[in-house]
């Protein structure tokens, strides 16, 4: 009898372990669409940024490369348990073989049933750091962005040095500034503070530390992630393309 109990005890204890199992864990692996990704200095580290779920625990990101090509594919694995269905700015890491280049760039989740040219990523300034962003839904068919775009979708754009960084909002940072040039808008006081998302909240870079030296792309989108890696030859074409930007749009508004 007491060997029965036993039996039936530890049973128990394993049904509960696998109804927990079975609550903890939605799925496997669900794909998600990506909507911007950052090019880091040296082209081979892309970080492309998606709406989760505020229970998202687990992230990765397929890549799959070819002499004309690269396709990311974001997987997620959410938590169920006490989660609501509010959508939270999320991003993921992928490291590629050799720099993105010339190459096209693609979503895999969108490719599974989507227009092609529609998945296309574009990549919006040449050189040393490259902002990528999918062809709008309804932009035009010669749908190009360029220099002037990409300098159009500035909220700020500064070159000078840092002050210092500290917590902002949840999963924001400040960012207190000396400004020596002012390129969007073209003028402004001397010291400003941005709010930005945290760059360090994913683990992927340090903020940036007291005195360092940055050229500064906060974007028009609040969620965006800050652009800082602009050597000399791409920072030339976005001071040479500033004027022209002036009277332009952003063309995938604020």
């Amino acid at each position: 009898m007491v060997g029965r109990r036993v039996l039936i005890g530890v049973l128990a204890v394993a049904v509960v372990l696998v109804g927990l199992a079975t609550m903890a864990w939605s799925t496997a692996g669900e794909p998600v669409w990506w909507t911007r990704a950052d090019i880091t200095e040296h082209g081979t580290e892309i970080r492309v940024r998606y709406t989760g779920s505020e229970c998202d625990q687990q992230r990765s990101v397929d890549v799959d490369e070819s002499s004309a090509e690269v396709v990311l594919t974001v997987t997620t694995r959410a938590l169920t348990s006490g989660c609501s269905d509010v959508g939270v700015a999320r991003t993921a890491v992928a490291r590629l073989e050799a720099p993105l280049g010339e190459r096209a760039l693609f979503d895999g989740t969108c490719l599974d049933g989507a227009d092609r040219d529609f998945c296309r990523t574009k990549v919006t300034l040449t050189g040393a750091e490259g902002r990528a962003v999918r062809k709008p839904l309804h932009a035009p068919a010669n749908y190009d962005p360029d220099t002037v775009g990409f300098v159009a979708c500035a909220k700020t754009l500064v070159e000078g040095r840092v002050v210092r960084v500290v917590d902002g909002a949840p999963g924001r940072m400040l960012t207190t500034l000396h400004v020596d040039t002012w390129v969007r808008p073209a003028s402004g006081p001397s010291t400003i503070t941005v709010d930005t998302p945290d760059i360090a909240a994913e683990g992927a870079y340090d903020r940036w530390p007291a005195a360092m030296p940055i050229r500064l792309f906060v974007d028009v989108d609040p969620d965006a992630l800050p652009s800082w890696h602009f050597e000399d030859p791409g920072w030339r074409a976005i001071l040479d393309a500033a004027p022209k930007a002036e009277g332009s749009e952003c063309f995938y508004g604020p």
